[in-house]
Parts: C-alpha cells; sequence; structure tokens
C-alpha cells in the first residue's frame, strides 16, 4: 500500500525524519532496519527472561541457535540448542530433573479422579455394591462431586454397575435418587450419612501438597489393598 503523497515518518532508531510513500516502511534505511529489529530481539529477550520463558537465539546464521530456559524442577537455567529442544523438550536441564519433576508434578483433576474410581473398586471388591454384578462398573459419588470437600474422599464414593449407576429406572443413583439415598443410609447407618454430609457441605480448597499427599495414599492402597470390604471412615 502506499501513500498519495510523500509522507513524513521518524525513523524509530536514528530519529531521523524522512519521507516516503510506502505505508510499511518504518526506517530510513537498511541499516537502521538491521539494529531496530537486533533492538527488538533485545527487549523480547529480557522479557522473556523476566517470566522465566525463554532467550531469543543469536541472529547469526553462522552460529548454531542457542536457547535458554529455565528448568522446572531445580529453577537453573540451562542452554539447549534450538534443534534439539523439539526432541529433548526445555521444560527440565537433567534426565534426574524430569523424573523428579514428574513425581512432584500437581496432579490434575483427571488424574486424581481416576486414581480415586480405581480405589472405590478395590474396596467394594470390583462388583456393584447393589446387585453383585462385575462388569460395566462405575464409581458413583454419593455427594456430589461438586462437593470439593468429599471430591476425593474414599468414604464419599461406592461401586455400581451401569444400571445401578444411570440405566435401570426402577433403581439407579441418577434416576431415582430417593430410593438411592434410603437405600445407601441404610446399608451405611444414619450417623455415617450425617457426618459425610456434613463433610460435604464444608468448604475446601486443595493445594498441590495435598494432593500429592492424597495421591501417594491412592497409590498405596491399590498397590498394597485388602480384600476387608470397604471402610466406613470418610477419610
Amino acid at each position: 500500500m502506499y501513500y498519495i503523497e510523500d509522507k513524513e515518518k521518524k525513523c524509530p532508531t536514528c530519529k531521523v525524519i524522512f519521507k516516503t510513500r510506502d505505508v510499511r516502511v518504518k526506517y530510513c534505511s537498511s541499516i537502521c532496519f538491521k539494529k531496530g529489529t537486533a533492538l527488538k530481539i533485545e527487549k523480547r529477550r529480557a522479557k522473556y527472561e523476566r517470566n522465566n520463558i525463554l532467550k531469543f537465539g543469536t541472529m547469526d546464521s553462522n552460529v548454531k541457535t542457542v536457547m535458554t530456559f529455565k528448568c522446572k524442577n531445580c529453577g537453573q537455567k540451562f542452554s539447549r540448542y534450538r534443534s534439539q529442544v523439539q526432541k529433548r523438550g526445555a521444560g527440565y536441564c537433567s534426565v534426574e530433573c524430569r523424573a523428579e519433576g514428574k513425581t512432584n508434578q500437581k496432579p490434575t483433576d483427571k488424574q486424581m479422579l481416576e486414581l480415586w474410581s480405581k480405589v472405590i473398586k478395590l474396596y467394594d471388591d470390583g462388583k456393584c455394591a447393589y446387585c453383585g454384578e462385575t462388569t460395566y462398573l462405575n464409581s458413583h459419588h454419593i455427594f456430589s462431586r461438586s462437593n470439593y470437600s468429599t471430591r476425593y474422599t474414599i468414604g464419599n464414593g461406592i461401586t455400581l454397575c451401569a444400571g445401578c449407576h444411570v440405566l435401570s429406572s426402577s433403581f439407579s443413583a441418577h434416576k431415582t435418587p430417593v430410593e438411592f439415598v434410603e437405600w445407601i443410609r441404610e446399608k451405611r447407618g444414619e450417623s455415617w450419612y450425617a457426618k459425610l454430609r456434613e463433610y460435604a457441605r464444608q468448604s475446601k480448597k486443595y493445594s498441590k501438597d495435598d494432593l500429592l499427599e492424597i495421591k501417594g495414599n491412592f497409590k498405596d492402597i491399590i498397590l498394597h489393598h485388602s480384600d476387608s470390604g470397604f471402610t466406613d471412615s470418610i477419610d
């Protein structure tokens, strides 16, 4: 695109006023253009370094581009060729830090619920707690998982087959919730149900350490589960 007449512009590098008809031109010469581009890269380099992301490599085509990152685990800065980033990644400085970082990484909600589901099925001996079915099993939250205080609580779960969970119109946790609540209260006791309901109404926010501890407990249970059936504890 071009202007109809010459328009005055100020070069951002040398601050000289020059005239041009080209809308895209910002610099008065190619020398100023190269200096300005290098200055932009330096500013972006400083910005990304402050934010612990990455530094842009050198513009010299004869030298391999080296990029600097901050290790997610130990916090130390390390350099890696651009060609290595795609294969080795840029999150960790070493194999040891990667292994430790993955172990100490905050578990996702999906990971926590998957582990919780496995634990619930183990505690119920791999069968539906209502009809005894052993196929198409689901782990059901007695109080909705929207209650974060009991979202990962073992006592708030029960194993149900697909029919007893959602499909059956005669008895299922979702289609006939009144009958389900009456059954679970009779099965586990009124005092247990009242205690769980009170616990579910509490406000709860899980920290990274809390989630890691719960995740570790789940893995221990899965690894060393007993055949003693479901526990009456809500913890």
